[in-house]
């Protein structure tokens, strides 16, 4: 971005973001003097009690047919 051999659209499409999220980047880039590493988008894992486990089997060996969200919703 700052030699502007690339505009911003391409430079974001090869990073597969959006063009504004690039421009922020580069802003706080500019600002701070630091590459911007963004953190993780995903929520964090959260660990699966054994009860919960025994509940889910269950449910699905009394209602064979019974899909995810059908078992989800009866919990």
């Amino acid at each position: 971005m700052e030699k502007g051999e690339e505009s911003v659209r391409k430079i974001a499409k090869s990073h597969r973001i959006r063009a504004r999220w690039a421009r922020e980047l580069y802003r706080r880039y500019v600002e701070r003097g630091e590459y911007p590493y963004p953190r993780e988008a995903w929520r964090k894992k959260r660990r699966i009690e054994e009860i919960e486990i025994k509940k889910v089997i269950e449910k699905k060996e009394e209602h064979v047919l019974a899909g995810a969200n059908v078992i989800e919703k009866m919990l």
